[in-house]
């Protein structure tokens, strides 16, 4: 149990690591689709159990809101997820929920 002397930079730094330790690495092909209806293809690099990181040449909106398909076949698991941060082609999704 943390004291009452654990600093907020501390606490932010041991919620990080278990942020990162909670992530699966993966290399699965991707496809997003924005809101407009275009569409790139990319690869989910990572996965948590709040969201996905992946790779995408694509540029996007912080905020914005993308359907993402995880996976090649007709059947492939698909989510509706908001981007969180992107930084070159990385990019982390935040998982709103399951589309069916």
């Amino acid at each position: 149990m943390l004291g009452p002397s654990v600093s907020m930079t501390r606490m932010a730094t041991l919620c990080s690591i278990e942020r990162k330790s909670a992530r699966q690495p993966l290399d699965v092909r991707v496809r997003v689709q924005r809101g407009d209806g275009t569409t790139a293809e990319g690869r989910c690099v990572d996965a948590s159990p709040e969201g996905f990181g992946i790779t995408l040449s694509l540029p996007l909106d912080i905020g914005e809101i993308l359907r993402l398909t995880i996976g090649r076949s007709d059947k492939a698991p698909t989510f509706s997820a908001r981007v969180v941060w992107q930084q070159d082609a990385r990019v982390g999704l935040f998982c709103i929920g399951a589309i069916d």
